[in-house]
């Protein structure tokens, strides 16, 4: 009893706990675009199969709707954040088995610590959970060597989005490598494997033949947003050059516009700031001959690079989907699944780096996300919902209508976005005689949407521009401003 009472209660554990906690106690309010679609679509059961993530919605419809669930987001909010803890238990129970707990602990902080993780563990997004599959895939193939479960779990992954199916491929990889005594037991180990993925064609075609939708085929079913969403493609573009490496940062580290304005008004948050980048040099300073080759079997070599490769491969398709960071919330738990194993670090030096990441995540993005209003189209939704026989010509209407759809269900509102175009804002001002923007005297924080982003106001010239109202918020002053034909 007394040995089950210590292992329940060694730091790793306690780490794990502790993070957990984070999660639950502070859910965001600066929910994402996507966050608000899916929380109402749960809701009210509208689009409960979305194919690039076929089974998040239908999960959260049907758990919400079992346990009589209202709010949708806050109760997803909850359930990332209890997927996110059992992500950390997986790692746990894989890095114990090279490591002492003191270490494994260290990294458990830091993986649970990073930005891409805690703030989709504190969201109603689709990235958590097939993470959870996808590590459960890998702690069984390391830790039982079995071969179709594996594959079973990793495709349970790809239903929950499709970005895992690269995690699915990389323990392919590691089955093909696993030596056999004769083609035929390699052929069939292999079958196998591939068997465990049925699951994934069965359950599109399942959704695509007995639920309504828009896809004329299953192909265009499948990769549905890359042939109806004129923002979804796979290629190289010049600015995939800044985006991937700023998105690939922010894995680890927040690092947004919204910083300023934060440290501005509360100038104590510097202090972490500062903190922060004490522990990375002093991590840093002590890296030189801290770090080791282990000596392992030879299938937990191939374990570790299998997961070097996920990876590479992950990294790549994100870089060619504009850097997306959304695709990248993986990396930091392949790349120590790959380097944690293969090499032995001093404690002192993951200790300090952790330490950082924790300080500057906590300080400068979970607590932020909880506590503060950080972008205007959480006051502009409030303007709206209270004025709401207007016209609107906004930047982006899309968070600012999932925001009005998910609080005020059943309204209706004239809203239009300035990315479609200058024809869109003459139509309205040839049927209207003010529109009200948020286009002009308000400054956006720099951030991927910022320069993915290009409005041009020269289309206001030809109109009167007249300030209608301003409001507060955490960060800064919202400026409403009416557009007046001269």
């Amino acid at each position: 009893m007394m040995a089950v009472f210590k292992y329940k209660l060694n730091i790793s554990f306690l780490t794990i706990l502790f993070l957990g906690a984070l999660y639950i106690a502070f859910p965001s309010i600066n929910n994402s675009l996507d966050s608000l679609s899916y929380a109402e679509e749960m809701r009210s059961g509208s689009y409960l199969f979305r194919p690039h993530h076929l089974l998040y919605n239908a999960f959260g419809y049907l758990l919400a709707h079992l346990l009589n669930i209202k709010s949708t987001l806050s109760f997803m909010c909850v359930v990332n954040s209890i997927f996110a803890i059992a992500c950390l238990f997986l790692m746990r129970s894989m890095l114990s088995k090279f490591m002492d707990d003191c270490k494994c602990a260290v990294i458990l902080m830091f993986l649970g610590s990073c930005f891409g993780f805690i703030r989709f563990a504190t969201d109603n997004e689709a990235y958590i959970i097939p993470l959870f599959f996808s590590l459960w895939a890998s702690r069984t193939i390391l830790k039982g060597k079995m071969i179709f479960l594996p594959s079973l779990l990793a495709a349970t992954a790809c239903l929950f989005h499709q970005i895992h199916f690269f995690w699915w491929l990389g323990l392919l990889f590691l089955v093909l490598l696993s030596p056999e005594k004769s083609q035929l037991k390699w052929a069939k180990k292999t079958l196998l494997y591939i068997s465990g993925a049925l699951i994934v064609p069965i359950a599109y075609l399942m959704v695509f033949y007995f639920t309504k939708h828009d896809s004329p085929t299953i192909i265009q079913f499948v990769f549905h947003d890359y042939f109806q969403a004129d923002n979804v493609k796979l290629a190289f573009k010049p600015v995939t050059l800044l985006l991937t490496p700023v998105s690939f940062i922010r894995s680890f580290l927040q690092v947004h516009g919204y910083f300023i304005p934060l440290i501005q008004k509360y100038t104590y948050m510097s202090i972490a700031m500062v903190l922060a980048f004490v522990c990375f040099l002093l991590g840093l300073f002590k890296m030189k001959g801290a770090v080791s080759k282990r000596n392992m079997d030879l299938y937990s070599q191939r374990f570790a690079f299998t997961h070097l490769l996920i990876f590479i491969m992950q990294l790549i398709f994100a870089a060619l989907s504009d850097g997306n960071a959304e695709f990248m919330v993986m990396l930091p738990f392949a790349l120590s699944l790959y380097f944690f194993i293969k090499y032995e670090l001093r404690l002192f030096v993951p200790a300090c780096i952790s330490t950082g990441v924790l300080i500057w995540n906590l300080f400068l993005a979970l607590i932020p996300y909880h506590f503060m209003e950080l972008s205007s189209e959480i006051p502009l939704s409030r303007f709206i919902a209270e004025h709401s026989s207007n016209v609107y010509y906004l930047k982006d209407n899309v968070r600012v209508d999932n925001i009005l759809s998910y609080y005020h269900p059943g309204q209706k509102y004239n809203i239009k976005s300035s990315l479609k175009g200058r024809t869109i804002l003459d139509s309205l001002m040839f049927r209207n005689s003010v529109v009200l923007t948020d286009i002009v005297n308000n400054s956006t924080p720099f951030s991927r949407a910022s320069v993915v982003q290009n409005i041009d106001q020269r289309q206001l010239q030809k109109y009167l521009l007249v300030e209608k109202d301003s409001v507060p918020y955490d960060l800064g002053i919202l400026h409403i401003t009416s557009i007046i034909n001269k």
